[in-house]
């Protein structure tokens, strides 16, 4: 009976390692830079070995994939592509004839289609909350992920997406002790924030940061100036050798996913949104959007948010004259570690001011209530920036006149659902109760 006992309480271990095998990181899923909306891309990391394959179905037919390789320290980071696809598909990572794991993967909802999507930021720490959000937003069954900035803490390292973001988000089993398998059946996009594109000191060296360029693939059809380069000379080539054309043209870019178009922006204050050539790429990319039906922007500093911290890093303001023109229906952040929704708003006359902030004229739709009158006059902005750090302003904050709903005490994600013609917003805790909800309407 003790051993019985015994082989039960190792059982999950034992499963674990067996599907872990020689992956240093667990197979997960990358849209790479395709906009057919029929491909997706299998990432990786395991230990030298035999040459990997993927093998899947389409339409009934057998297919391998072949994947590249690139080593890393320690271990080689590998992808191969899914081509033509429709729906779900199960695809398994094969090496000398063995099928080490398997999963299935849905391809990205086509236009017209009913879309679910997990929305959050400030995430991968190492806390308990961070493990419990993911749980959660694993048990809401979402087509797509959208982590907003500061995906890993505290400097963006390879190390660090090893120890708290891989093991979180594509853990073996859904659990809120451990996290839930998501990335290897869920596409995840993603925007980095401060903490992704921290450049090391002289008195913090590492040579493995800005892993967000190394772990992620994702369409490069954003502006490719404007990004400074932090890379230390010392390994700035061999970087620059892994990330390829990723870097830094990754930073920024669009895509569509059922009825959204997503603009996705880096919001570092050293990219100066000002200048003619990126202001022209988003007024552009917003413009073409109009084909999608809803356009959501997402980026990491909120251009309005109420609060202490954080309150006074306001340059974002600086492009919600574009987002205004371009019709843009919300735009959702992280950076603060809670959650905020203003009323629908319009904000002109952008002043910067010496301490940071930047002063203008505010147009309120007070009207808009997200359940009875679901048509703003205006753009909504959301934070949602309650993914695992430690939270912010916890206690009685001073609301500022445009947001209308704060919860700065417990860990949440945004759940979006989108239809062609509604935008259901859900705010769901880490224990799984509901904040706050609204729906936009056309």
């Amino acid at each position: 009976m003790r051993r019985l006992i015994l082989l039960l309480f190792l059982l999950p271990c034992l499963l674990a390692d067996a599907q872990r095998g020689p992956f240093v990181i667990a197979p997960y899923l990358q849209l790479g830079d395709s906009q057919s909306g029929q491909s997706l891309e299998v990432w990786w990391g395991a230990k030298p070995g035999s040459p990997f394959e993927i093998r899947y179905q389409v339409a009934g037919q057998s297919r391998i994939a072949t994947p590249e390789a690139q080593a890393l320290k320690g271990y080689h980071l590998h992808h191969a592509g899914l081509k033509d696809l429709s729906g779900e598909v199960d695809y398994q990572v094969v090496q000398d004839g063995k099928t080490l794991f398997s999963a299935r993967a849905r391809a990205p909802r086509p236009a017209g289609s009913t879309a679910r999507f997990v929305l959050v930021g400030d995430t991968a720490c190492g806390t308990s909350w961070e493990k419990e959000v993911a749980y959660q937003m694993h048990r809401q069954k979402p087509d797509c992920g959208v982590i907003l900035g500061d995906i890993v803490y505290e400097s963006g390292r390879q190390s660090e997406y090893l120890e708290h973001f891989f093991p979180v988000y594509n853990a073996t089993s859904a659990d809120p002790a451990r996290g839930a398998p998501l990335l290897r059946s869920t596409l995840f996009l993603a925007v980095p924030g401060n903490h992704d594109l921290r450049p090391p000191r002289q008195d913090r060296p590492y040579s493995d940061g800005y892993a967000y360029f190394l772990f992620w693939s994702l369409p490069l059809n954003g502006p490719s100036t404007g990004w400074p380069v932090f890379q230390p000379a010392s390994g700035r080539s061999a970087f620059q050798e892994l990330a390829g054309n990723r870097y830094p043209r990754m930073a920024s870019y669009s895509v569509n996913y059922a009825d959204v178009h997503w603009t996705m922006l880096d919001s570092s204050p050293q990219v100066d949104w000002t200048r003619p050539e990126l202001r022209k790429w988003l007024a552009q990319d917003l413009q073409t959007a109009s084909r999608a039906g809803w356009r959501i922007v997402a980026l990491h500093h909120s251009p309005f948010a109420s609060g202490h911290h954080h309150f006074h890093e306001q340059h974002a303001r600086m492009l919600v004259d574009l987002f205004e023109k371009g019709k843009v229906d919300v735009v959702v952040s992280g950076h603060m570690h809670n959650y905020q929704r203003t009323r629908p708003l319009r904000f002109s006359g952008a002043r910067r001011q010496g301490d940071g902030t930047v002063s203008g004229n505010f147009s309120l739709d007070r009207a808009f209530d997200g359940h009875r009158l679901t048509r703003p006059q205006g753009v909504i902005y959301v934070v949602s920036g309650g993914g695992g750090a430690y939270l912010h302003d916890t206690g009685r904050v001073r609301l500022e006149p445009y947001t209308v709903r704060m919860e700065s005490n417990q860990h949440s994600f945004t759940l979006l659902e989108a239809t062609p013609r509604r935008l259901s917003f859900r705010q769901i805790a880490s224990s799984g109760q509901e904040i706050d909800r609204f729906v936009v309407e056309r």
